[in-house]
């Protein structure tokens, strides 16, 4: 599955088409997926919504006047067209000395304004997309947001709030400022595991564990970058070079080396392999979008059951890290890189007594329009609309339980599940000695 935008716009017509030659012969496929999946949505009432907002990570090296030529928006139009925006702005390009996503997640500081303006518009688009179910006006029973600890999390979660949720009517306090503050919640490093479970020493672990059995030897590809004195361990090193080398080429705020362009394609590959390897085991998914998910289905039966009385939507603000988990939990990998500004949203709609949950992924905003893209999940029967119980079972290998601290600091269970085989061998061992003698 592919998130070009382009394809997108005809993919959509062509499913546009394909509805308009099934209603005009009823008898010819009755079995047809996506005619159910039009009659399905036509008989639901929306309840619900949970937005994960997608933002891109930042590196974090900024110096004064590189910042300040960032609010030139004319000599930056290229990130804003690609929807890049980690914002490495040394003149002379260097790498980062510290390769690592809790360095970038935690030093940078930063958001350049085009992106700025991607993220914000985030929560235009779902204030047009959902006009007819949001209430016009913040009330904190009807909405609740959600970062990590960091700035970067938070900055990019206020974005979407402001273009969600601007003053209306008594809310108005400057007639010249359509904005207001809107509170958010967030836990810290050591126990969210809903927003960055990546960062848990367990999971840490575990993909050390993951990195030995599925990444021993170096690829050609690596061997190339370390005769560039590039030093990288893995796939997931190589994501975050991709990340620098990419958008110190969108900010054209300093040249790279002659080789990158031609080796771009490479990069983008070993970058998708590397977010992969974060996914490989069930420990690493209940980590990484598994709590996120679970999160989900837990507030949805919470206001099933009445216990979120008026709530109707739930913003997270999120990275691709998260991003790539969710989509691989939901049996829908991802062969692009998401565009800041883009989202998933979940929406949570009843028919009759019945509960659903439907997947959009909401593509940002590009030359040809904002583009709203329904996801197929397959799960059983269902097309587009999933049943809710049938939703959670298909994800439930990948949903923890029990206190998020043990389960973000406790043992790798690759590793547990080592020292257990050995100790095991040993005690066979001991017997079938014990039974020669």
């Amino acid at each position: 599955m592919k998130f070009h935008k382009s394809s997108s716009v005809s993919f959509l017509c062509l499913c546009a088409l394909l509805v308009t030659c099934t209603a005009a012969a009823k008898n010819a496929t009755g079995d047809d997926r996506l005619t159910k999946a039009v009659k399905e949505t036509a008989l639901t009432k929306l309840r619900l919504l949970h937005v994960l907002a997608i933002n891109r990570f930042y590196v974090p090296n900024y110096d004064e006047e590189s910042m300040q030529n960032l609010t030139d928006k004319s000599s930056n139009s290229s990130i804003y067209e690609n929807g890049k925006n980690v914002s490495y702005t040394k003149k002379v390009f260097e790498l980062p000395k510290n390769l690592s996503y809790e360095h970038f997640l935690e030093n940078a500081l930063l958001i350049p304004n085009p992106v700025k303006e991607q993220l914000y518009e985030i929560g235009v688009q779902l204030r047009q997309q959902y006009s007819n179910f949001l209430n016009d006006i913040y009330m904190d029973e009807t909405m609740k947001a959600h970062t990590n600890e960091f700035p970067v999390s938070q900055m990019a979660g206020e974005l979407v709030n402001a273009g969600l949720y601007p003053p209306v009517r008594e809310q108005i306090w400057n007639a010249d400022l359509m904005w207001q503050p809107i509170p958010f919640e967030y836990r810290m490093k050591n126990e969210d595991i809903f927003m960055i479970g990546t960062t848990c020493p367990r999971f840490k672990r575990e993909t050390e564990a993951v990195l030995n059995l599925h990444a021993k030897g170096k690829s050609k590809l690596m061997e190339f970058l370390h005769a560039q004195n590039i030093t990288v361990k893995s796939p997931i090193d190589i994501s975050l070079l991709y990340l620098t080398l990419t958008n110190v080429m969108d900010l054209n705020q300093a040249s790279v080396p002659d080789w990158v362009p031609s080796k771009l394609g490479e990069l983008k590959n070993a970058s998708l392999d590397g977010y992969r390897l974060l996914s490989k085991t069930t420990l690493q998914q209940q980590l990484n979008g598994g709590a996120f998910l679970k999160r989900i289905v837990d507030d949805s039966r919470k206001f099933i059951n009445g216990s979120l009385p008026g709530r109707q939507i739930t913003a997270y603000s999120g990275d691709e890290r998260l991003f790539y988990g969710v989509m691989h939990i939901l049996g829908l990998p991802a062969f692009e890189l998401p565009n800041s500004g883009s989202a998933l949203v979940f929406e949570l709609v009843s028919r009759g007594e019945r509960y659903f949950m439907k997947v959009l992924f909401y593509l940002g905003p590009d030359s040809e329009g904002n583009i709203w893209l329904p996801l197929d999940l397959q799960m059983g029967n269902s097309t587009i609309l999933t049943p809710l119980d049938e939703f959670e079972k298909n994800i439930e290998y990948a949903l923890p339980s029990g206190d998020p601290k043990k389960l973000c600091s406790g043992a790798s269970s690759l590793i547990s599940n080592f020292f257990l085989i050995g100790g095991l061998l040993a005690l066979l061992s001991r017997v079938i000695n014990c039974t020669s003698e």
